[in-house]
């Protein structure tokens, strides 16, 4: 059988036999501390799970760069190697079974000797490589990172408050109507003038006036009130599609939300 036919084969073989992806797998995104000064630019990094190699470990890739955390079984490829975990800015081969990198060596910024391969450990000394002949051994801390989600509600309400006054004023005069008589008399006549005086009658209306005044007073009254909801994204990396598929391979599905039934519902992230 020519070589090419035996290559192909024997890719589609790894890619048969490469692990199926779990439905509802989870993991949490890794966040690093503890790197020497001179791989300080390792520390901060957050690390999303991409998927699992052939050897069925997690593989994490850095959100924000071209570094990588993954278990290798035999870093050198010689049948002989030490199992560990391996911080490096290779990309791992999946589909391989050792020397996930493909350098025939074991060259790395640091590696955790380790037959478990179910995830990195959460807070162990590594050895890295920090300038020197030799690795130094270091305390790496690889924090699970959850999401808190802060509301704050504002609620405001006013009052007011009206006085009203009356005032009342009432004016009034006395006219007095006077009469004036006169008799006069003699012995042949009797002459009788009388002379009357006609008073004038002024009244003066009462007035009432009304004044009314409003005073408005505004109060606010604030109410707040904060919730604190601690939310954990759910993210779903599918690995293991068969190779008519194969363009599914490695697609990130993140929560969009919840169906009418309650099952949570998937998009595939757009490419990084």
């Amino acid at each position: 059988m020519p070589c090419a036919a035996k290559s192909a084969l024997g890719a589609l073989a790894a890619l048969l036999l490469a692990p199926s992806p779990t439905v509802g797998e989870y993991f949490p995104d890794l966040l690093l501390k503890g790197a020497c000064d001179a791989a300080s630019f390792l520390n901060g990094l957050r690390f999303e799970m991409k998927g699992r190699t052939y050897s069925g470990a997690p593989w994490f890739k850095a959100t924000t760069s071209a570094n990588y955390i993954y278990w290798d079984p035999d870093c050198g490829g010689g049948g002989d190697g030490q199992p560990r975990w391996i911080l490096d800015n290779n990309e791992p081969d999946i589909l391989k079974l050792r020397d996930l990198d493909g350098d025939g060596r074991c060259d790395y910024y640091a590696r955790m000797d380790s037959t478990d391969k179910s995830r990195p450990p959460t807070s162990t000394f590594w050895m890295m490589r920090c300038g020197g002949v030799k690795a130094e051994s270091r305390l790496i801390t690889l924090a699970d990172i959850t999401t808190t989600l802060t509301t704050t509600t504002m609620t405001s309400t006013s009052t007011t408050v009206s006085t009203t006054t009356i005032s009342s004023t009432s004016t009034s005069s006395t006219t007095t109507k006077t009469s004036t008589s006169t008799t006069s008399t003699t012995k042949s006549s009797t002459t009788s003038t009388a002379t009357s005086t006609t008073a004038t009658f002024t009244g003066t209306s009462s007035t009432i006036s009304s004044t009314t005044s409003t005073t408005s007073y505004t109060g606010t009254s604030t109410t707040r009130t904060t919730s604190t909801t601690t939310t954990t994204l759910m993210k779903l990396r599918l690995t293991g599609v068969c190779p008519y598929k194969y363009f599914l391979e490695g697609l990130t599905f993140i929560q969009e939300g919840y169906t009418a039934s309650g099952a949570r519902w998937f998009k595939a992230a757009e490419d990084e």
